[in-house]
């Protein structure tokens, strides 16, 4: 989860406010910036391009208006005012001194430490006058908080922001180190802000569930209630931390219905967190907390939920250690700043608002430098003497901080590197430790839960924690984190058993349980740990990692200020006291306790920090050790704490005991090549104090150097300081005292001593150098320092040196001829060197016609440096028309730190020619089964030109079709053209080829295509068998599917009747409902309807008689009177035809009438209806002169 600390300030603070808020009593402070701001004269901050910042990182230059609003300058106090401030920090810390416990506020410390009104003025002056905004001024005028465009702190700060790709993460980062003006170079310490720092919690969360209303899971499993942590470490039941205010950095809000289901769950009561918001310092509200089971969709939504789940165990952790304390959550989204902006907030607020701080966040020392160092260590600094007690989680990563917690181990690990937030010997670093009670479980624990959930029978032995394999053995990175600081040097308090040395800081300073093993209960219901019973069991959350530890720690300094009735501020002088004086106090942490035979570092164990190979135990990155036998180490500090001892030792004896008087008794001077003899007494009131004395002063630290020579009350000794170890001028000489007994505190005194060199030392005078452009060789011009005696001069670098650009140092060793009278002396001036321009050769090209393409004969320009060349036009562009081109060409040197960018252009003249076009075939679209689109490409050569194609069945093109004509132009571009070839016939190949004229010629295209036709379009008939009852009205269709394949158009069906049964009577027949047209649109199918029609069975029915002679009678009257009538009506007359007629009438009627026959009638035989059996219908299906094949469907009649 990537973050990018480049904080977005949205509160603006008025800088006059500020700067005038120490009001009248402000103490008069000299000025550190004592000449103007001359922008020519720069000088480099050092340290500030972490080593991630590399060129095989480079993702390219940040766009320029992309806003960078978290940047805070640290300033830089005089040494004077440095030599004050801890002068005050230790008298606050003893009881002798008249500030002991007189704790100051921000305001008080910027009047007295704080930099001048001049200085603020001038640098803010700066700032804003490069176009950066300036957005507050802390209280104790040792941060400006400033922003601005990526450009524009660029500008300022004589650099580049570009994005960097790190471990698969997008981080930003300077391009080199910033350049100040040399003017504020006394007063500015370093900036925070201008890179990445990928700050991340410290913690681990498993979901879990109970089987039951009670929360043990099986025999073996344990988990740390409350209650279980006050009987494992001792926590005095008699302390709530009541009166103290302990403050929790966040970058979430949290949920209160979480701390309610914990206390209900582990029977206990603290008062829930208030929640802040430090807009003033450009803190942004994170928003909402998730108050349901949430699984996150995105990076973003990932890493609020994380940063929840923090805060959450950060309050549950600190609340239940010390539940009368007051809890004070001050959380900035981590876009806008986080932790920094929430530390600060609680830093530099007036009055100040907590007493304890405890943060659950970090990165590695390595990726954050020096400036992260140094902006925590200022800011504990003024901590401390405000009275707050700072803890940090020493982090998850073992020995090898830099690589990512609860992951699988890099196959290449990170270089040990403890948390950079830990290494302020003004914080106290809390690590890990890890319960040995594997082997016995019953001994430690309780089989059934107590109140509150809590099983522990007593404190358990401890080793480091190291869990180097995850639940399914897989390997994983998840150990206390601890080492040395490269950046901050061993505090003078920092001694004692086990500690390594005088290397820098070393981390951790205390541990408490940190492990998965037996993690921390607690509730966490976007987490899926909400404690609410659903019926099934209590669904919950372990909490491990370094993050359970430093809220507690921060519990338990809670409770030993309610104990002593005070704020105590800085506890780290103090515990390792108490280390010596009351070893009661500490839980020893040792191989021995751990339990592991044959410690190895080379094997991650709970003996030692060290991490895992990326598949197994062997092949990771070797850690620390603990002691064989206890003391400190650089895995659990000290150990873990007997809660009540420490308090009662620390109340009693510690901080807050006798605190003897520390004399220091110097030479008033020596000469720089003499050595010192300095008498140290320490002086207390019950007996002689005993224990050691260590001299420090610059770089110098002496050895610890037993006091002897008892006296009533008070012991001594001599401390050597070696010749040539200390620097010329008045240097100080700080002792501190270490105690071996329960009767007195540590203390320190101090004094002053001057050294001087030798021989007077001669004047140098050598004025800076005007600045250089690189590639100039050092001269004369440069190297002119002179002295005020005669001598030799040895300049580095020497004459003839070619420096890299940027702002450097020379340096001028002067040796005088007299060396009996006088000594060597040394001189240094800084000298710029700007980037020199390439020098770049580009003749100007030969004309080229029109329609040629660029390429090197023209781009060919040179320079006398490597680098890259970049064209415009670029190389293949096509110059298609005459006339005079610009080419322009910019070179980027491959030394980037010592050339500039350079461009140059030339004029290319292209010119205009004629000649037969030039043609491609290329291919053909659009096919069906008649028509096809034909493609070509067709360039004029300055000529009108017409373009068609050939096409036809011969692969010759013997007897092909032509296409109409198209007019393309006479221009020198190649131009696209189509045609449509018609008439086609379906499933066949042809051949087709381009042609263009023009009138210098005509050209063909050099290939033949082809391509093939689609098969014609067509249909079929489907249907199935059907059965029908004679007579039939319902029940009697069959469907006619009509499936289409590419066929367009109407369909006319028909069906006939093609077999039937043998004698078949009444056959069947066939309409078509609605019509037999069917439409058809080229997919799809189309259904008809077939009617069919068959004649029902009918019973016999009787008939009259029959008069056989009455029927001839009839007809022959019929016949006469039809002879009548054919007889010409000439031949009668009108009045004899009516009388005909009516005769020939009664004549028929009645021969019908008579009888003859003697039956009175007889019975018929009936009608069958339609034949029963099987019939043959086919369907066809026409449309112009397309068909299917028929349709045979079988019809059966029943």
């Amino acid at each position: 989860m990537t973050r990018h600390n480049l904080v977005h300030f949205k509160l603006y603070i008025p800088l006059a406010v500020v700067v005038l808020a120490g009001g009248v009593a402000r103490a008069q402070v000299a000025n550190r910036i004592i000449r103007p701001v001359d922008a020519a004269e720069t000088q480099t901050l050092a340290h500030h391009l972490p080593m991630w910042a590399s060129p095989a990182n480079d993702a390219g230059a940040v766009p320029a208006d992309v806003p960078l609003e978290s940047l805070t300058m640290v300033l830089a106090r005089s040494p004077q005012q440095e030599a004050a401030f801890e002068q005050l920090l230790s008298d606050q810390q003893n009881p002798a001194s008249p500030s002991y416990h007189k704790w100051l506020t921000p305001v008080e410390i910027g009047d007295r430490f704080g930099l001048s009104d001049s200085d603020i003025a001038a640098i803010t002056g700066w700032l804003q006058s490069q176009g950066l905004h300036v957005n507050w001024v802390a209280p104790s005028r040792i941060f400006i908080g400033f922003s601005g465009t990526a450009a524009s702190v660029g500008s300022a700060f004589g650099t580049e922001l570009h994005y960097y790709q790190v471990h698969g993460e997008q981080r930003i980062s300077v391009a080199s180190d910033p350049q100040i003006p040399a003017a504020l170079a006394p007063a500015i310490k370093s900036i925070r802000g201008l890179y990445t720092v990928d700050e991340r919690p410290f913690h681990f969360i498993t979901p879990m569930e109970s089987s039951g209303p009670d929360v043990t899971i099986n025999s073996t499993t344990h988990f740390l209630a409350p209650g279980d942590f006050a009987t494992i470490y001792d926590v005095p039941a008699s302390l709530t931390g009541a009166g103290t205010t302990i403050g929790i950095v966040a970058e979430a809000r949290t949920n209160s219905a979480d701390f309610n289901n914990f206390k209900s769950l582990i029977s206990s009561s603290f008062g829930n967190p208030t929640e802040f918001v430090p807009t003033a310092y450009g803190g942004v509200d994170p928003g909402p907390p998730f108050t349901g089971s949430t699984s996150c969709t995105s990076q973003s939504q990932c890493n609020l939920l994380d940063a929840q789940g923090e805060a959450t165990l950060d309050v549950e952790r600190s609340g239940s250690v010390a539940p009368g304390a007051s809890l004070l959550l001050v959380t900035a989204s981590a876009a806008s700043g986080g932790i920094g902006d929430d530390a600060m907030y609680m830093v530099e607020t007036t009055p100040v608002p907590v007493q304890v701080m405890s943060i659950s966040f970090g990165a590695c020392e390595t990726a954050a430098g020096a400036p992260g160092v140094g902006f925590w260590d200022s800011l504990f600094q003024q901590a401390a003497g405000e009275g707050i007690s700072v803890f940090v989680s020493s982090g998850d990563s073992g020995a090898s901080g830099c690589d990512l917690a609860f992951a699988t181990p890099p196959a290449s690990p990170s270089p040990n590197s403890p948390n950079y937030i830990c290494s302020s010997s003004y914080d106290t670093c809390v690590g890990g430790t890890e319960f040995n009670d594997a082997s016995s479980p019953s001994s430690y624990w309780n089989s059934v839960d107590g109140v509150g959930h809590s099983s522990a029978l007593g404190y358990i032995p401890e080793g480091a924690w190291n869990e180097p394999l995850t639940s399914s053995s897989s390997p994983q990175v998840a150990a206390s984190g601890g080492g040395v600081s490269a950046i901050i040097v061993t505090p003078t308090w920092q001694t004692g058993n086990g500690v390594p040395g005088n290397s820098g800081r070393y981390t951790p300073d205390v541990a408490f349980s940190s492990a998965g093993h037996d993690g921390y209960l607690g509730c966490f219901a976007a987490g899926s740990g909400s404690c609410v019973n659903g019926g099934s069991g209590i669904p919950f959350i372990i909490f491990s990692g370094t993050s359970a530890a430093a809220p507690g720690m921060a519990g338990v300094a809670a409770l030993l200020d309610q104990k002593s009735g005070a704020a105590e501020g800085n506890l780290n002088a103090g515990i390792y006291s108490l280390a010596v004086s009351t070893p009661a106090a500490f839980h020893q942490v040792s191989v021995a306790s751990s339990g592991v035979s044959n410690c190895s570092v080379s094997t991650p164990s709970i003996c030692n920090n060290s991490i895992p190979g990326p598949s197994g135990l062997s092949g990771g990155q070797a850690g620390y050790k603990l002691g064989a036998n206890g003391g400190y180490s650089e895995v659990t500090g000290l150990g873990s704490l007997d809660v009540s001892q420490f308090i009662n030792g620390y109340t009693n004896t510690g901080q807050s005991g006798i605190v003897p008087t520390v004399t220091v008794n110097a030479p008033p001077s020596i000469m720089v090549t003499e050595s010192a003899s300095v008498k140290v007494t320490v002086t207390g009131s019950a007996g002689p104090p005993t224990g050691t004395v260590t001299l420090t002063s610059g770089s110098f630290m002496s050895a610890a150097t037993t006091l002897s020579n008892a006296g009533a009350s008070s012991e001594s000794a001599f401390v050597i300081i070696p010749s040539n170890v200390l620097a010329v001028g008045t240097d100080t000489l700080t002792v501190t005292y270490t105690s071996n007994s329960a009767t007195y505190s540590g203390a320190s005194g101090s004094t002053t001593m001057v050294v001087t060199s030798a021989l007077p030392t001669p004047t140098i005078t050598w004025a800076t150098p005007a600045p250089i452009v690189y590639g100039t060789p050092l001269s004369g011009a440069q190297l002119d320092a002179t002295a005020s005696v005669p001598g030799t001069f040895v300049y580095a670098p020497a004459a003839g040196a070619i420096l890299t650009a940027g702002v450097q140092s020379l340096a001028a060793s002067f040796t005088p001829n007299d060396t009996t009278h006088y000594s060597d002396a040394n001189a240094t001036v800084t000298l710029t060197v700007n980037k020199a321009t390439p020098v770049l050769t580009w003749a100007t090209p030969a004309a080229v016609p029109a329609g040629a393409v660029l390429g090197p004969t023209q781009l060919n320009a040179t320079a006398n440096v490597a680098g890259t060349f970049t064209y415009i036009p670029a190389s293949g562009t096509l110059m298609s028309s005459p006339g005079n081109f610009q080419l322009s060409v910019t070179f980027a040197p491959t030394d980037s730190t010592d050339y500039t960018i350079a461009s140059d252009s030339v004029t290319l003249s292209v010119t205009a020619v004629t000649s037969a076009p030039t043609v491609i075939t290329g291919g053909a679209t659009t096919i069906t089964g008649t028509t096809a689109t034909l493609g070509g490409q067709a360039i004029p050569n300055g000529a009108d030109t017409n373009v068609w194609f050939l096409y036809g069945t011969s692969s010759s093109l013997s007897g092909a079709a032509q296409t109409t004509a198209q007019d393309i132009g006479a221009g020198y571009i190649g131009v696209i053209f189509t045609s449509g070839a018609t008439g086609l016939s379906p499933n066949t190949t042809y051949y087709f080829q381009a042609v263009a004229q023009n009138s210098f010629g005509t050209t063909k295209g050099s290939s033949i295509q082809s391509f093939t036709t689609a098969a014609a379009p067509t249909f079929t008939l489907n249907g199935g068998s059907v059965t029908v009852a004679k007579g039939a009205t319902s029940g009697n269709t069959a469907t006619v599917t009509v499936a289409s394949a590419g066929f367009i158009g109407t369909v006319a069906l028909n069906a006939t009747l093609t077999s039937s049964p043998s004698g078949a009577q009444n056959p069947p027949t066939f309409t078509w409902s609605p019509s037999n047209q069917v439409s058809l649109t080229g997919t799809g199918n189309v259904a008809a309807t077939l009617v069919i029609t068959t004649t029902p069975a009918t019973a016999a029915a009787n008939e009259p008689p029959v008069n056989p002679r009455g029927r001839f009678y009839s007809a022959g009257g019929a016949l006469a009177c039809i002879a009548f009538f054919w007889i010409p009506v000439r031949r009668r007359a009108w009045r004899r035809l009516l009388g005909m007629v009516a005769l020939c009438v009664a004549l028929t009627f009645g021969a019908i009438s008579c009888g003859g026959n003697s039956k009175t009638g007889t019975s018929g035989t009936g009608n069958p209806g339609t034949t029963s059996g099987s019939y043959t219908i086919t369907v066809n299906g026409t449309s112009g002169s397309v068909s299917a094949a028929p349709l045979t469907i079988n019809l059966t009649v029943q």
